[in-house]
């Protein structure tokens, strides 16, 4: 992030990924109030660096976080924070419903889907990780 902020630098993605994490249960991956307060604290030390940046990008960015926070609450079953985390994410950067609508509504219904009773929430949850699984897959190899 300090890259971008003082230099103009330019970055590109990339379609496979270069490493993994491990989520532990009492770790910060697990935690979305932590993940959220460390990411808020870098947007707070880094903004001082190109105000102008965060202006432009800051909501958009907010919203990502939410939905990816959105997403650890779901694989967590914390059923509540899960659909307001979505509810946020889409509040704080509408345009994620154009700019990504698959991935959004996706997360969306699967927080709905934390409501079900559990049984059928981890065969839908199954399901769903093999389409994506096969969906990523087959991008890779296109």
């Amino acid at each position: 992030l300090r890259i971008k902020l003082l230099t103009d630098a330019k970055f590109a993605g990339i379609d496979q990924p270069l490493t993994y994490y491990r989520v532990n249960g009492s770790g910060l991956s697990a935690n979305t109030a932590k993940q959220l307060q460390a990411w808020e604290t870098s947007i707070l030390k880094n903004k001082r660096l190109n105000p102008e940046f965060f202006k432009r990008h800051y909501k958009q960015a907010k919203g990502f976080q939410l939905r990816y926070l959105a997403r650890r609450a779901i694989q967590s079953q914390q059923s509540w924070l899960a659909l307001s985390l979505i509810h946020n994410a889409i509040g704080t950067n509408p345009a994620m419903l154009l700019q990504d609508p698959i991935r959004t509504t996706f997360t969306y219904g699967c927080a709905l889907a934390t409501f079900l009773p559990e049984k059928l929430f981890k065969q839908l949850e199954k399901w769903g990780l093999q389409l994506m699984s096969r969906k990523s897959r087959a991008t890779a190899t296109a």
